[in-house]
């Protein structure tokens, strides 16, 4: 077994998601600041309009048009750590014999293999993903909530060093479960 172990997201999928966010940020700020409530209760919106027509008509255009803006600033974090993992060249995860270190977007500290509870493996979209679960919840620049579980998503070929070396670990193999 090797002394370590890294998995690197693919950075293009990264800054295409950060850009495309940037550009719903903007959509949605265009909404907010220069669209008054007679032109956006009279556009024709498609499905899923309704619930957002319905939504601004029951609390009012004002808190509507603030929900809007909290919704643009969350998306602009999200937007900023996609772009900063594409351009850092920081790996995701990192995995030692005796901790695991995440990209400081996943979570700021290392993590010894204590503080996992168990790990899995699932088929989403036909691609791989590992779902590492922790005992106690952390702060991640990733979501506006604690959380205890971390995603890596991947393809077979980026994502088998690190199953391999979380099956032969001695801390890590017991804790796999099958998904």
């Amino acid at each position: 077994m090797s002394d370590q172990v890294i998995f690197k997201s693919k950075r293009t999928s990264n800054a295409l998601l950060g850009i495309s966010l940037f550009v719903l940020v903007g959509c949605v700020f265009y909404v907010a600041l220069f669209t008054n409530e007679h032109d956006f209760l009279s556009t024709r919106v498609r499905r899923g309009g309704g619930l957002i027509k319905l939504i601004e008509q029951s609390i009012g255009w004002n808190a509507f048009v603030v929900l809007l803006i909290l919704f643009s600033f969350w998306l602009t974090v999200y937007a900023i750590v996609a772009l900063w993992k594409a351009i850092d060249g920081t790996p995701d995860v990192t995995a030692f014999p005796d901790r695991i270190e995440f990209h400081p977007s996943v979570r700021q500290s290392s993590a010894l293999y204590d503080e996992i509870s168990h790990w899995s493996i699932e088929i989403v979209s036909g691609h791989p993903v590992i779902w590492i679960n922790f005992l106690e919840s952390y702060w991640s620049l990733q979501g506006l909530f604690k959380r205890k579980t971390v995603k890596l998503e991947g393809s077979w070929e980026q994502l088998e060093p690190l199953v391999d070396f979380f099956s032969h670990h001695h801390d890590m193999g017991g804790k796999f479960v099958r998904s």
